[in-house]
């Protein structure tokens, strides 16, 4: 039997999903599925994303990581998997993020692979991606493949700029997009039980609306969630019976609170502890709007989740996945982060719409997340590439 084996860092939800799907497909066509993870898992990430190995249906393994740590990241470094890759002739390889461990970086240069997949989430506004050295190293490490794996569009335009798409060794770019579990994320009750639950949860009115903001409270590497900046950027007047529920914590904690109470928002931004996976789609369903305001994000599956949630959407055009996500003025509003008027403009037009509005504006998200991301139709179709 050919054997398909897959490099990945943690266990985190929306993987394992996305690994039980690939194992499925390629069970009916007589392919074994083998995944190695680097660790079990990651210091920036919640605990409550360490799977445990019993519950993992697909072939797995852990490896020993014994990788340094340099400028607070953890470099993977596992030699048990590099001795696999440098003996075993594996038919198929999947390495996620060749550059990002220092496994991945050696699985790339050293592996007997017949044909191999680079999986890599770039978008356009990595810009420390396309200078000098780092470019380099990054077009070296991606011309050792056959393929590379993308989530859309944006990561697309991100291999573009460091590869030549003319050149004669460059790899094929296949698509890859991100997908999470529509047993878990789908449309909440009509009857609204959803939304009275949340509300009183949150101990508001039951006529208030309610915007989803899930985002870590971060700025650092490929990720900046823009919290405090797009905060500041809030006007109060404006809110009316909107509360924004912003979920999450983390090291930009500090300025967020200072940003809230620069803008006096207290009584409109609410404050919420971490959700864990298994409790985000109830909160989905209980709100009225989907919010993400990043600066950086390489590709959102939140954004992904509201859509399956059918929720209308307000969001940075820094997301990742914009350009599959928002239709503009039909399922939601997007705008540029650093264009205060933009901003602006995009809140008051989402704030001021009417609950019908907002209600159509959701089912044509249903739409969009049914025509572009579709578990078992994404994995049957990348498959159909590489295989």
């Amino acid at each position: 039997m050919r054997r398909f084996q897959l490099i990945h860092n943690i266990t985190s939800p929306y993987r394992m999903h996305l690994f039980e799907v690939m194992w499925r497909e390629l069970q009916r066509r007589d392919i074994e599925l083998h995944v190695e993870f680097l660790t079990r898992a990651a210091t920036h990430r919640p605990k409550s994303w360490q799977a445990d190995s019993s519950s993992i249906q697909f072939p797995h393994s852990f490896s020993t990581d014994i990788g340094p740590r340099y400028k607070g990241v953890k470099w993977h470094f596992n030699p048990a998997i590099n001795a696999k890759l440098a003996v075993k002739k594996y038919d198929y390889l999947l390495v996620g993020g060749p550059w990002a461990t220092i496994t991945a970086g050696l699985g790339t240069v050293f592996n007997r692979a017949d044909r191999t997949i680079a999986w890599i989430e770039g978008t356009s506004s990595h810009t420390n991606s396309f200078s000098g050295k780092k470019r380099r190293i990054k077009r070296y490490l991606l011309n050792k493949y056959d393929y590379v794996a993308v989530p859309g569009e944006e990561g697309t335009k991100f291999i573009h700029r460091i590869l030549d798409p003319t050149g004669p060794n460059s790899p094929e770019i296949v698509a890859l997009p991100n997908i999470v579990s529509e047993a878990k994320f789908n449309p909440g009750p009509v009857d609204g039980e959803q939304r009275a639950w949340l509300r009183q949860k949150l101990g508001i009115p039951p006529e208030s609306r309610i915007a989803i903001w899930p985002a870590r409270h971060v700025a650092e590497g490929y990720v900046d969630k823009g919290v405090p900046e797009f905060l500041l950027n809030l006007n109060p007047d404006k809110f009316g019976d909107w509360k924004i529920l912003l979920a999450g914590d983390g090291p930009e904690r500090p300025r967020v609170e200072q940003a809230i109470a620069q803008r006096k928002l207290q009584d409109s931004v609410i404050l919420h502890p971490v959700v864990t996976p298994d409790e985000m789609p109830d909160i989905y369903r209980g709100s009225d709007l989907f919010l993400l305001p990043s600066l950086l994000d390489p590709n959102p599956l939140s954004t992904i989740e509201a859509l399956k949630c059918g929720l209308p959407i307000l969001v940075s055009n820094r997301i990742g996945n914009y350009p599959e996500a928002l239709r503009i003025g039909v399922n939601g509003w997007g705008f540029d982060p650093y264009e205060p008027s933009q901003v602006d403009t995009a809140v008051t037009s989402a704030f001021s719409a009417s609950a019908d509005t907002l209600q159509a504006m959701g089912l044509e998200s249903l739409k969009i997340a049914a025509n572009n991301w579709d578990s078992e139709t994404i994995v049957a179709q990348f498959l159909d590439q590489v295989l």
